[in-house]
């Protein structure tokens, strides 16, 4: 049986999909301050993930293009692979973003400016951050 529904900013969302999708994207986030030793702030969480769920809940036609099979934000069943997708993205977004050293401690921060610029410089071969 299906979970629950949930309604985001103008479009529904199972909650298979919504847990997987945070889940992955937490996962990112610590991955690539791992990899990167860098910070990822929360307002560059913040943006990335509201991005992402915009685009889940009020532009799914744009990910049907993204695979072989089509995928909807409310079925519990497409979790999975909306989740790598984002896994992707958002691992090609954070990789190449740039990060500049933050005082006191001087360990590099993701700039707010960083995430926009580079899908600027790759325009738009982001998805879904860009469609």
């Amino acid at each position: 049986m299906p979970g629950p529904i949930f309604p985001f900013r103008g479009g529904n969302i199972s909650f298979r999909v919504l847990n997987e999708a945070t889940v992955r994207m937490n996962t990112v986030f610590r991955t690539v301050e791992d990899n990167r030793k860098v910070i990822i702030p929360e307002s560059v969480r913040l943006f990335l993930a509201a991005a992402v769920l915009e685009s889940l809940t009020l532009h799914q036609e744009a990910w049907r293009s993204h695979t072989s099979r089509v995928l909807n934000a409310r079925n519990d069943s497409d979790a999975g692979a909306l989740a790598e997708i984002i896994q992707i993205s958002l691992t090609e977004v954070l990789d190449g973003a740039d990060a500049e050293p933050r005082i006191p401690n001087g360990v590099p921060e993701v700039t707010h400016i960083g995430v926009p610029s580079h899908i600027n410089r790759k325009w738009c071969g982001i998805f879904p951050i860009c469609r």
